[in-house]
């Protein structure tokens, strides 16, 4: 191997040669020679010092970035021995410097990812191509961490090639990203997707009500399940709301039918557009006519119409509109027809029904 030669020797080896000149015959030109190469040799001497001060500030520059960085760092040679670890390895880790400098890369991750440390090292010698050439020899993995204290944490291992000026590899920068943040989110995200999947199927089956379970979930989503909750409690409460007045307008509807079928008349209720919607009882116990036979036609073509009584019908009941639309209740006298085929005659009333001031119907008694 070939020797270096430092500027201290350089310069002790000018020191000797200008004493044996002392010693020399004074010849003109040889000292004149001498003195020139004295004077260069001098000179590379100053430039070699300046060289070595300059290397000597940039190492000093590495050391200091190097320890200054904030993630692990590992500086590993080429077979992944470790020569030098900044102090953010040493904190994460949990580990001092003699309990890593020396050993091995591998054997501050989990024995599964030996081979895939392994692995990447071998990329960083150029033994494995890389899809892109100018990434090649750069390689990254995902491992599991060991601390010094038996606990452990994920984290992103780049590697990072240092070779010399022939392109050969001297060493290996190994960066270390802890993402156990990373790795937390991602859970948090596939819980809250989870949870809200839960309720998106409950829904489809037909459980509106159903909830997502907030404590399943990372604060990151926490705010959204929240929201559905929210949703769902409004929905849940209009559901009941709508189910309690649909309960009270159906016994209100059961009150109105057991009013009218409780009325000693005959009763019979009609719409706007003069068809019958609702009879009592009292039609089929004294003339015999069942709600079916009655219930969606008009007065003219009801059975218990005498079919004498035909003639003149329009005008009778446009008569009768008359009135009411002045307010007045329509009294009289009329002949109808039994189901037995008998003839019966019947006092009979007839008024408007108004809702909220709008006529809807009529009622016949």
């Amino acid at each position: 191997m070939e020797r270096k030669i430092s500027s201290e020797e350089i310069e002790e080896d000018l020191a000797e040669l200008v004493g044996a000149l002392k010693t020399v015959k004074k010849d003109i030109s040889v000292e004149k020679v001498l003195s020139n190469i004295i004077e260069d040799m001098r000179f590379q001497a100053s430039e070699l010092r300046k060289r070595e001060q300059e290397l000597t500030a940039a190492e000093k520059y590495f050391k200091n970035f190097f320890m200054a960085l904030l993630n692990p760092i590992f500086l590993v040679d080429a077979n992944g021995v470790n020569l030098n670890i900044n102090p953010a390895a040493e904190q994460y880790f949990r580990r001092p410097r003699n309990e890593t400098v020396g050993r091995r890369l591998e054997e501050l991750y989990a024995s599964g990812d030996l081979k895939k440390i392994r692995e990447m090292l071998k990329r960083c010698k150029g033994k494995e191509l890389s899809l892109f050439p100018f990434h090649k020899g750069f390689a990254s993995v995902e491992v599991t961490s060991l601390r010094g204290d038996g606990t452990t944490f994920p984290a992103v291992l780049s590697f990072s090639p240092i070779k010399d000026e022939k392109g050969n590899v001297m060493d290996v920068l190994v960066t270390a990203t802890d993402i156990t943040e990373l790795k937390n989110k991602e859970a948090s995200l596939k819980s809250a997707i989870s949870s809200f999947g839960e309720v998106l199927s409950s829904a489809e089956q037909g459980d509106l009500f159903a909830k997502v379970d907030l404590s399943k979930i990372g604060v990151e989503y926490r705010k959204i399940g929240e929201d559905i909750n929210s949703m769902t409690s409004v929905v849940q409460k209009s559901t009941e709301e709508l189910l309690k007045k649909e309960k009270e307008l159906e016994e209100s509807n059961a009150f109105l039918e057991d009013l009218i079928d409780s009325h000693p008349s005959m009763l019979g209720v009609l719409d706007e557009e003069g068809k019958w919607t609702r009879v009592n009882s009292r039609w089929e116990k004294i003339c015999g006519w069942k709600s079916e036979e009655m219930l969606g036609k008009q007065t003219k073509k009801q059975p218990f119409i005498l079919p004498e009584r035909i003639k003149g019908f329009e005008e009778r009941a446009r008569l009768r509109v008359e009135k009411l639309s002045r307010g007045e209740i329509v009294r009289g006298e009329a002949l109808f027809l039994a189901k037995d085929g008998t003839k019966r005659v019947g006092q009979f009333e007839e008024q408007w029904i108004k809702h909220k001031g709008k006529i809807i119907g009529r009622v016949v008694s």
